[in-house]
C-alpha cells in the first residue's frame, strides 16, 4: 500500500472524485493509499468471518454486517474499507446509507495483509478508536492470530489475544461464539 499524496491533507470530496472499482482505495488521516486485491487466504479468512457474523445478526434480527469494499467515513480526512464491519440495529439508521457508513461501526475486522498490517494495527486503530468504533478486530493470516481491542476498555492495547485453538466471543454479540480453526479453515 502506498501514499499517492502527502503534502496536502486530502478530504473526503478529494476521495470522492476517484474512480469506482479497483484498485482500492483508502483515505488515512489525510492521505490516499492504493492497495491490490487481497489475496486468496485473505479473503477465505474474510468471507468465513463475514458469513459467521451474518448467519449470527440475521438469527438475532441484531443489525447489519457488510464487507469490503464498502466505505466507512469517520471524519473529513479518514476513509476507511474495513475488510468486514457490524452495525448493531439500534444504530443502523444513524449511520448507514447506501453509498457508506457515516460514523463509526460497532465493530471493525481487519484481516492484515503484508502491505497493510502497519496502518491497520497503528494509524487506522487509533483513529477507529477516536471515533467511537467499539471493538476491533486484528485478524493475522500467517500467525493465525486475533487481537481484540475495545477501545473503551483500552485503546492502545488489546484485551485479548487468541491463538488456534481458543473460540472467539465479544460482549457486543452476546451469544456470538467461533473457535478460530473455523475461521482460519484448520
Amino acid at each position: 500500500m502506498s501514499a499517492t499524496a502527502s503534502s496536502n491533507l486530502l478530504s473526503v470530496s478529494d476521495y470522492l472524485l476517484l474512480p469506482e472499482g479497483g484498485p482500492r482505495y483508502q483515505l488515512i488521516e489525510g492521505d490516499f493509499f492504493v492497495a491490490p486485491s487481497p489475496r486468496g487466504y485473505h479473503q477465505q479468512i474474510a468471507g468465513r468471518i463475514y458469513r459467521l457474523l451474518c448467519d449470527w445478526v440475521e438469527k438475532k434480527d441484531a443489525g447489519l454486517v457488510m464487507f469490503a469494499p464498502f466505505d466507512v467515513y469517520l471524519d473529513d480526512h479518514n476513509v476507511y474499507q474495513p475488510d468486514v464491519l457490524f452495525i448493531a440495529k439500534a444504530r443502523q439508521a444513524d449511520v448507514y446509507q447506501d453509498d457508506g457508513v457515516h460514523g463509526a461501526p460497532d465493530l471493525a475486522v481487519e484481516v492484515l495483509s503484508p502491505g497493510t498490517a502497519c496502518l491497520d494495527k497503528d494509524s487506522k486503530r487509533r483513529v477507529y478508536a477516536r471515533h467511537g468504533v467499539s471493538e476491533m478486530w486484528l485478524i493475522d493470516p500467517e500467525l493465525q492470530t486475533v487481537q481484540i481491542y475495545r477501545f473503551l476498555e483500552n485503546a492502545e492495547r488489546p484485551v485479548a489475544y487468541l491463538e488456534l485453538g481458543d473460540t472467539l466471543t465479544t460482549p457486543l454479540l452476546p451469544g456470538f461464539s467461533v473457535a478460530l480453526a473455523k475461521i482460519f479453515g484448520s
